[in-house]
């Protein structure tokens, strides 16, 4: 490419090398990164300020879960559940599980004379089960109400458990929107000096034009921040019960040590404490309280009462009765053996649960540490050098050294390395969370 800007008389027009252009034509592209991918529309200068809303709520991460187990919408249903046991443990004290009944029979008693006379007689019965069952509906009521409270318990940790992930996406969205602002200063910063360059003749124009396109990247990928981070707030609100609408700020330190570091304690704590475990006892419970309540349920009953009897020939008769039923058969035993059946089975699948949640936990554990390990990795060979580079870069700039190519590259590495550690960061802090609720310790389960 020949550079056609006069240099002043007898002045020779420069060439700037092919290869040069090629490497600038790469920095844009590496520049634009995943915003080529997404073709909108913005508007020519977005909102880029730094002054928080009116009404902006400043989110700790303590905060978020302590709200979460409060007001979260999931907890709804799970209340209403607590709430409506009230009549139904009314219901099992019931003194009397049966009615009593009446029984009575007329007709007529022809006498010896051939006389005819009417005869009635009137019969009460009292029936007892042979059974508990009053007792055995309480049983149910019992457990009925560990299962509600298990419920809510786990209710209250998955929603701890998305509001935390929630809070970390919307704390890591922030800090990605300030490295954004920052490159975007940067880059309008180079774009200025490569433009006095230009000017001053001692660049070739495209060069200035290339700074531009950096800065338009730039204001794009500032775009996308924004909006990504409206995402990660809408998401934050919705899962601890605020209006979608309401302005959340996350505030607080990127590192979260929620989970000590030793496996096996770990495990051991995730054995007693995962939420999804909390719900095995409670059905256990019903499970045997189901099958007293099919065998009390089912049983006869011994009934008895007195009865009267007005016979035809005048005379009265009083009799005391009762019945009772002969026990060679129980009536409720197939009920019986099918609740208990469903307890078994529940018990089989909490052990294939418990050895899940161990490989879960296994996983996670990696994870963090991968993530950790990866993140330090990043900190100390990726964005510390990059850093030093862009200095060194930055000063032969503008000492006059070199072109805003070569500082271009750098800047691209260091943005690359920096976006890198960011989302290392993150994946750290999901896996702690991710830990901490698996352990029980982001509350909720016992």
């Amino acid at each position: 490419m020949v550079d056609l800007t006069p240099g002043g008389p007898g002045s020779q027009p420069r060439v700037l090398p092919l290869s040069r252009l090629m490497l600038a034509a790469l920095v844009i592209l590496g520049s634009a990164g995943d915003v080529a991918a997404q073709p909108t529309s913005p508007p020519d200068r977005p909102d880029l300020g730094t002054v928080p809303e009116p009404g902006t709520v400043r989110l700790s991460f303590e905060a978020a879960l302590d709200r979460a187990g409060r007001s979260a919408p999931r907890l709804g249903p799970r209340r209403e559940a607590m709430a409506s046991i009230a009549p139904l443990q009314d219901a099992a004290d019931l003194a009397i599980t049966q009615p009593p009944t009446i029984q009575s029979y007329g007709g007529v008693r022809y006498l010896a004379d051939g006389r005819a006379r009417p005869e009635v007689q009137v019969a009460y019965w009292h029936n007892i089960p042979m059974r508990g069952v009053g007792s055995a509906r309480s049983k149910v009521a019992a457990a009925t109400t560990r299962q509600a409270e298990a419920d809510l318990q786990i209710a209250q940790a998955d929603s701890r458990l998305a509001a935390a992930l929630a809070w970390v996406d919307a704390r890591v969205a922030r800090e990605i929107v300030d490295h954004r602002r920052r490159s975007l200063e940067d880059a309008e910063s180079l774009a200025a000096l490569a433009r006095d360059r230009v000017e001053a003749g001692a660049d070739d124009p495209s060069l200035g034009a290339i700074a531009r396109a950096v800065v338009g990247s730039s204001r794009a990928e500032l775009l996308r921040a924004l909006g990504s981070e409206t995402e990660a707030i809408m998401g934050l609100a919705h899962a601890i019960g605020l209006s979608p609408d309401q302005r959340i700020e996350a505030v607080g330190p990127t590192e979260l040590r929620l989970v000590g570091p030793r496996e096996r304690e770990v495990l051991a704590a995730a054995d007693r404490g995962h939420p999804s475990l909390q719900r095995t006892a409670p059905d256990v419970a019903m499970a045997e309280a189901q099958a007293d309540l099919a065998l009390a349920s089912n049983a006869p009953n011994l009934s008895f009462g007195p009865s009267v009897t007005r016979e035809g020939g005048g005379d009265w008769v009083f009799l005391a009765q009762i019945s009772v039923p002969l026990p060679v058969v129980e009536p409720g035993a197939f009920a019986a053996a099918q609740a208990r059946r469903s307890g078994r089975v529940r018990l089989a699948e909490d052990e294939r649960m418990r050895r899940q949640v161990e490989r879960d936990v296994r996983l996670l554990l990696h994870h963090r540490e991968h993530a950790a390990e990866e993140r330090e990795l990043l900190e100390r060979e990726a964005v510390v050098p990059a850093r030093d580079a862009l200095r060194i870069a930055r000063a032969r700039f503008e000492a006059g050294a070199t072109d805003v190519v070569p500082l271009l590259s750098v800047r691209r590495e260091l943005l690359a390395a920096e976006a890198r550690l960011l989302e290392a960061t993150a994946e750290v802090m999901r896996a702690e969370v991710r830990l901490a609720h698996a352990t029980g310790k982001l509350g909720g389960a016992p």
